[in-house]
């Protein structure tokens, strides 16, 4: 299945005209259950698509993004991508710019992830804000038998994001699986706290 999978990364990347990441190819070759992609330089639409394009298909179960730069729709198409992929247990995105002019299109991000069937999703020092937080409560993400944890760190999240949240966690209720709630480093006061 991995050699499938490097066959058509390439082959989709020489489709779209973009080189292939590393990480991901190194990955696909090696059979990895794991991929760790840091590329401080703008990744091209191109290399985003073959990457949306053989996620769904690669068998990867802890996918780590750091330092990525990717406009608002490009972010989208990775978590849409990360909702296609069953395999996919852990995601971990950290230290990866998130620009002003995202606006609602980090609901709509937060939104994607929010569907995703994961075990773990950690986020660290990404300003994604109250909005992201709200579009994450909305989505299936915290209902999820298999999820149990969630780590937002240095995220921008105030008390209204982590309202919405502990409404979301109430809604739940002792259905909930979710053993660990990290939201260390944003701006929670005591109204939020309460809420969680």
């Amino acid at each position: 299945r991995a050699v499938m999978a490097q066959a058509d990364y390439r082959k989709i990347c020489d489709d779209v005209g973009g080189l292939p990441i590393p990480a991901v190819e190194n990955a696909l070759a090696s059979g990895a259950r794991t991929c760790a992609i840091s590329h401080p330089e703008r990744l091209s639409d191109s290399q985003v698509i073959a990457f949306c394009a053989v996620l769904p298909v690669a068998g990867i179960e802890d996918l780590t993004l750091t330092n990525l730069v990717l406009n608002i729709n490009s972010w989208v198409a990775v978590a849409d991508a990360c909702c296609k992929t069953r395999a996919l247990r852990k995601l971990c995105i950290k230290d990866c710019n998130f620009s002003a002019e995202a606006g609602a299109g980090l609901l709509t991000f937060a939104r994607a992830l929010g569907e995703a069937r994961l075990q773990t999703l950690t986020i660290a020092n990404c300003r994604l804000g109250d909005d992201f937080a709200a579009g994450l409560a909305e989505g299936s993400l915290l209902q999820g038998d298999a999820f149990t944890c969630l780590r937002l760190s240095a995220c921008g999240i105030s008390d209204e994001g982590a309202c919405k949240l502990g409404r979301a966690l109430e809604r739940v209720g002792m259905h909930s699986n979710l053993k660990t709630l990290d939201l260390c480093y944003n701006r929670i006061g005591d109204r939020g706290a309460g809420a969680l």
